[in-house]
């Protein structure tokens, strides 16, 4: 009898450890399944996509609360489980329709978005809810969800130089390098942070790639080197060159920025990683560019004539009729960023690449060049402060300079960014 009880114990064991194993390594799921809330009940469309070559493995998630449709992007990890809404909470009014959810393990990873003449709007961007909303709102303490969580925290705060840290609404995955007054600024949650002199001079060109900073050096009318600095530990190298003053920088794709000398007609690729520079295009094999997500390939003069330039690679610009900029981050499943002219600027609205229609409104800002997309969050500027918007915490003020903040002052790094999309060159 013992050995039988061994043996369903063993059997049980590999039954599990085969369900284990096929579902971490599955390519994904589409499901659908019901969830009682109360009175209401709401239907959740649950898709994972673990194949994807361009893309990174994630979960959406639309679920239908009579006729109200709410979506969500979900990039955490769960396992590849299934299944992964665990409750919610519907709430509807004369103004408002509004979605509480939370996910397995007790994960509440958005503020409670809110629905009114078919616009979305996180909860803590409604500036005069009615007292109904408010009790709603309140009565979720007992779920898991706590406004304070979505909210500026100003209290845990530290100074470098004229730039103030809030450490607080930092996301600890996340460097940021900073180019201003002459200085290279290095700021992180976990690790010491340094401002680096920098020896800059009139006709220096520079360039934020991923966790590197680039900086040209030069004699008279000659570009004799790159300076690399890596933001992650603030060591630096040299990468020596030979390129007119003239030269300047293209744009980056993947690991690589690209650089181009308009009296020789050379087109250089740098990798700060490999520490190298070697020639990319001239004007007998042509001059490659990255355009619309691919690499294209033209003639030197035809580069030059038309002033062709390399498109950012982490989003595509689209015009629209009804929108004055929409960009596209992600390839299959991602966002669309839709900007909007106000009287104070652009107002931003995301939403997803499945659900164009659905927009979800984040914020209001009057320099758009200076944003920059990391999965679903943005970073922008707000007058002299850099701020991010982040589902998990709201818009935070990250930290306040005198000094005046571009898109290419700064740049953000993912600690564990892997690149998802391979750039076939021509």
């Amino acid at each position: 009898m013992k050995k039988i009880f061994n043996i369903v114990i063993v059997l049980f064991f590999l039954f599990y450890a085969y369900q284990f194993v096929f579902t971490y390594f599955s390519k994904g799921h589409t499901i659908t399944y019901d969830i009682v809330d109360g009175n209401y009940t709401v239907n959740v469309k649950e898709i994972f996509r673990n194949d994807t070559d361009v893309d990174k493995p994630n979960y959406s998630i639309s679920i239908n609360a009579y006729g109200d449709v709410f979506d969500y992007l979900v990039y955490d990890d769960f396992m590849n489980q299934s299944k992964i809404v665990d409750h919610v909470k519907y709430y509807i009014d004369n103004e408002y329709s509004c979605l509480f959810v939370r996910f397995s393990n007790n994960r509440v990873l958005s503020d409670v978005i809110c629905k009114k003449d078919n616009i979305y709007y996180p909860f803590n961007s409604i500036s005069n809810p009615s007292e109904k909303l408010t009790d709603f709102i309140s009565s979720l303490t007992h779920e898991g969800y706590y406004i304070k969580n979505y909210l500026n925290d100003i209290d845990e705060s530290y100074r470098l130089d004229d730039v103030q840290v809030y450490k607080s609404n930092f996301d600890e995955n996340h460097f940021i390098g900073l180019d201003m007054e002459n200085s290279l600024y290095r700021i992180t949650i976990n690790k010491s942070n340094e401002r680096i002199p920098l020896n800059k001079q009139e006709k220096t060109i520079s360039t934020f790639i991923n966790n590197y900073y680039i900086m040209s050096e030069y004699t008279e009318n000659t570009i004799t080197g790159f300076k690399v600095y890596n933001i992650n530990d603030g060591k630096n190298t040299n990468i020596t060159a030979n390129l007119d003053i003239s030269s300047y920088f293209l744009g980056s794709v993947g690991n690589c920025v690209y650089v181009y000398d308009p009296v020789n007609h050379i087109e250089y690729e740098i990798s700060p990683k490999n520490n190298t520079i070697t020639e990319y295009g001239n004007r007998e094999k042509g001059i490659q560019f990255y355009k619309n997500g691919r690499w294209e390939k033209t003639t030197y003069d035809d580069f030059e004539v038309n002033n062709l330039s390399f498109d950012n690679e982490d989003y595509i610009t689209y015009e629209n009729e009804n929108y004055d900029i929409i960009k596209k981050v992600g390839n299959t499943y991602g966002y669309y960023y839709t900007f909007k002219k106000s009287n104070h600027g652009y107002k931003l609205y995301r939403s997803s690449i499945e659900n164009p229609d659905n927009l979800l409104y984040l914020f209001e800002t009057d320099d758009i060049d200076s944003i920059k997309f990391i999965l679903n969050g943005v970073y922008y500027r707000d007058k002299d402060m850099l701020k991010y918007y982040s589902d998990k915490k709201g818009n935070r003020i990250i930290l306040v300079s005198n000094g005046l903040l571009s898109k290419n002052s700064y740049n953000v790094y993912l600690k564990d960014k892997k690149k998802l999309l391979e750039k076939d060159k021509n």
